[in-house]
């Protein structure tokens, strides 16, 4: 699994109740430089992961990997309360932003995102199922706190297997 944010800071991360197996988790910013994070809590415990000092400017994530084994990951954003899903807290840093992405067992990808910023998201799932039908939606809330509703479907299938959501 490869988490990486496009951003012009370091994201620092801190992992805490980890337990079970060890998964491998890389992140990168456009430092290049790479952070190896080991999760362990691939058997359903809970694993908190903190993701901060993101920027305002437009986030790539990319994941990629994912096996047809339900994996619990949590990097708690807001609630940290849904189970077998991924939230990040959003590129603002604060509470009213939160990314949360669900899907890793092969069926249907479902994202959300709330409160980033009015700027464009692009985000990239790779290994997941390989199918089209795929689907981005969610809410963006602007600087004048309109809410924005979107959705997206697969733009394109990559070469790898992976897909390309794309507005």
């Amino acid at each position: 699994m490869f988490i990486k944010g496009v951003t012009g800071e370091v994201v620092s991360v801190f992992i805490k109740g980890v337990t079970g197996e060890e998964v491998s988790v890389f992140i990168k910013g456009v430092t290049g430089k790479e952070v190896s994070v080991f999760i362990k809590g691939v058997t359903g415990e809970e694993v908190s992961v903190f993701i901060l000092g993101v920027t305002g400017e437009k986030v790539s994530v990319f994941i990629q990997g994912v096996t047809g084994e339900e994996v619990s990951v949590f990097i708690q954003g807001v609630t940290g309360e849904e189970d077998g899903v991924f939230i990040m807290q959003g590129v603002t840093g604060e509470e009213d932003g939160v990314f949360i992405m669900q899907g890793v067992t092969g069926e249907e990808v479902s994202v959300f995102i709330q409160g980033v910023t009015d700027e464009e998201v692009s985000v990239f799932i790779q290994g997941v199922t390989g199918e089209e039908d795929l689907i981005l939606s969610g809410t963006s809330v602007t600087e004048t706190k309109q809410i924005r509703c979107w959705t997206a479907k697969v733009a394109s299938v990559l070469e790898d297997g992976g897909v390309d959501m794309r507005f």
